[in-house]
């Protein structure tokens, strides 16, 4: 059985000497795991970091097998990054996420590229890559059965001046209709409802506040979330 896609690496974990069991996040196939030989030799071993984007085929003599990987590095977005600690978290944050909850060989296209999307944004932007990580966190949560609706008031149905989300039903909730609860709900970022809103730190806070309650919530209850997803708050 072979599958040739393209993917981004997930994790690397050396077995035996020189060769490594890697998880990749395929374009169109979902996550597979499998053996690379001779992965830990200088030639090779910046091939196979957390985050590249590679062209690989995956081989095994039946689905149930781990496998094989064969691996072409396309883009490598580690390296670009490792003098930023913000950056470097949310990186490793979007990758433990996934790792840690989407089950293997399940499809999820719209995940992998908006992941790629991510990678791509911490890479060339300053300015908006908080944003496009807040963005993945909610199309996690939405992919996965959690989904955040700001769509409209969970109480009026009105579609202007959201400013809250409830945190039992994970709805938005309109700033006349909240304020009488303000302690007691979620602040919604202008960000997420208007795309031509300005974006300042208060807001960004805010929306990292409202994805990691829902992750808290709903995708790790009493455990520990992923160091990286805790340290990125501070570093802002």
């Amino acid at each position: 059985m072979n599958i040739k896609d393209q993917g981004i690496i997930l994790s690397v974990r050396k077995y035996g000497e020189s060769s490594v069991i890697v998880k990749i996040f395929s374009k169109e196939h979902g996550i597979y795991s499998g053996f690379i030989r001779g992965a830990l030799s200088k030639k090779n071993s910046a091939i196979y970091q957390i985050s590249n984007l590679v062209e690989f085929v995956w081989t095994a003599k039946n689905s149930d097998n781990l496998g094989f990987f064969r691996v072409e590095l396309m883009k490598s977005f580690l390296a670009e990054i490792l003098s930023n600690q913000l950056k470097l978290n949310c990186l490793n944050a979007a990758v433990s996420l996934i790792e840690s909850n989407i089950l293997e060989r399940e499809s999820i296209t719209d995940l992998f590229e908006k992941l790629l999307e991510l990678q791509n944004s911490l890479v060339l932007s300053d300015e908006i890559f908080l944003k496009e990580y807040i963005e993945f966190e909610i199309l996690l949560l939405q992919i996965l059965g959690y989904g955040i609706d700001l769509s409209c008031c969970a109480v009026t149905g009105v579609y202007q001046d959201l400013y809250y989300v409830s945190p039992k039903s994970g709805r938005a909730v309109s700033r006349e209709v909240g304020v009488k609860y303000h302690d007691k709900l979620l602040k919604l970022p202008n960000f997420l409802v208007n795309d031509l809103a300005e974006i300042d730190k208060n807001d960004l806070l805010a929306g990292l506040d409202l994805t990691e309650f829902f992750i808290s919530k709903y995708l790790y209850q009493s455990k520990e979330l992923p160091r990286p997803r805790l340290n990125i708050r501070n570093l802002v």
